[in-house]
């Protein structure tokens, strides 16, 4: 015994399909998942949020707001934003394209010292910095033996809300 198929129709006042429409256009018989989708039913990502009953939908992160270069670097970003203080990825460029989209309005003061920084703004709110260069002893230069950032290149981010994030990466 087949599945009926339910008769196609668009709601003419707002141009939705109903789930018929859906059923019909993907060859799909009405009944659980995106066929018996009701009208006005916003399917993203596999949820589905019902505008037309008075639920809300979850707002959009700021981390789903960018196109990302790679899947690693998207989930660094998901991390910042769910609050880790330390994320890595693969290049420099990455932990870049991570500030830059994230923190477009940090300044960068790479080369000064927290005392520079501090004199010049006040605190280091809303600034970055990379501590990139390797010194001789192969560690990150500034960063003694002790210091648990000292093994691997990062850009170091003090978000205007007082945040300190920490974007490791290979050099």
């Amino acid at each position: 015994m087949s599945p009926a198929v339910a008769t196609a129709g668009i709601d003419g006042a707002s141009g939705a399909m109903s789930g018929g429409a859906v059923a019909e256009a993907t060859a799909a018989p009405v009944g659980s998942g995106l066929a018996g989708a009701a009208v006005g039913e916003v399917l993203d990502d596999g949820q589905s949020f019902a505008k037309d009953r008075g639920e809300r939908q979850r707002p959009q992160r700021e981390y789903e707001k960018h196109q990302w270069s790679k899947p690693n670097v998207r989930r660094a970003a998901k991390s910042i934003e769910e609050g880790e203080s330390i994320v890595r990825v693969e290049t420099r460029a990455q932990a870049e394209e991570l500030r830059r989209k994230l923190y477009p309005d940090c300044k960068d003061t790479t080369g000064l010292t927290g005392k520079q920084v501090r004199e010049m703004r006040g605190n280091k709110n809303g600034t970055y910095h990379w501590d990139d260069q390797i010194g001789e002893d192969g560690l990150v230069q500034g960063h003694g033996p002790e210091n648990p950032h000292a093994a691997d290149p990062h850009l170091q981010i003090h978000t205007e809300d007082r945040r300190l994030i920490r974007i490791m990466f290979s050099q």
